[in-house]
């Protein structure tokens, strides 16, 4: 049981960490004004709000 609570919290931490890379990306595309396709903001937004959903979801099992 330890293993699994284990591997959702490290995914958690994962998609958070893609979350936080993408909205990164799109912070500094409008800071260079580098002309990228389609902007990650809602991606980035989804991945942290669910990799963190999942990290507090994942620390409550543990107590």
């Amino acid at each position: 049981m330890k293993t699994n609570i284990d591997m959702k919290m490290t995914s958690g931490y994962v998609m958070a960490s893609i979350g936080f890379a993408f909205l990164l990306l799109a912070a500094l595309n409008y800071i260079f004004d580098w002309k990228l396709g389609a902007p990650p903001v809602g991606i980035g937004i989804v991945f942290l709000g669910a990799g963190a959903a999942r990290i507090r979801k994942s620390r409550n099992q543990t107590l």
